[in-house]
């Protein structure tokens, strides 16, 4: 009868030996798996995060050659068809207003030099024109066109016209007829007295070219 220990021995040494066998490839194939992952990894390399700024730029182009007609004066309106130039004046006792299309209405200590001058005595204020200009008061209460100022001034324009009583305005301003035929129209806006008689008056000037 042979011996049955020895040939059991040999049973369990070699189911001993297959176990190992087989955990050693399990560790391998895992092994191999994380080396693969990582140098999956290491190839893609890490996500990257992309930020994009973008910046929109405005231009303005301002139009700094203003063309007449269409301009806005430096009083805040729009210019009139054929008006040359706007402005702000103030007629003295005694002192005259030329107006000129390039300079507008300019003044001089000389009362007989420009197209019209002041006068005020006691409490009334006159204006004067010279060299065939005519004026003509204005008693709308609204800035006249230049065919409002040439018909007024081919109706009832003079030599000289009252505008002025005490503080108080006989009109709301007056038109001019210039000797060149240009047409100019001074608003009476402020009067200016002294111990309550009229020494000046004063406000916006607007002289059309023919």
């Amino acid at each position: 009868m042979a011996d049955s220990s020895g040939s059991n021995r040999g049973t369990i040494i070699a189911a001993i030996i297959g176990a190992v066998a087989t955990l050693a490839a399990a560790g391998i194939g895992i092994l191999a798996t994380q080396r693969a992952a990582g140098e999956a990894e290491t190839k893609a390399g890490p996500m990257a995060t992309v930020t994009a700024t973008v910046t929109a730029t405005a231009t303005v182009t301002a139009n700094s050659a203003a063309t007449p007609n269409s301009t806005v004066t430096p009083l805040g309106q729009v210019r009139q068809p054929g008006e040359r130039w706007r402005g702000l004046y103030e007629l003295k006792d005694d002192i005259s207003l030329e107006f000129d299309l390039e300079s507008g209405a300019t003044t001089s200590t000389e009362k007989t030099k420009g197209d019209i001058h002041g006068s005020f005595s006691l409490d009334t204020g006159t204006v004067y024109a010279h060299d065939g200009v005519k004026v003509a008061t204005w008693e709308e209460d609204r800035t006249p066109t230049a065919e409002d100022c040439a018909a007024r001034t081919a109706s009832a324009g003079a030599g000289e016209q009252g505008f002025v009583t005490g503080a108080k305005k006989a009109a709301e301003g007056v038109c001019v007829l210039t000797s060149e035929g240009d047409l100019a129209w001074l608003e009476l806006k402020t009067v200016k007295t002294e111990r309550g008689w009229p020494v000046s008056v004063s406000g916006s000037a607007i002289i059309w070219g023919r």
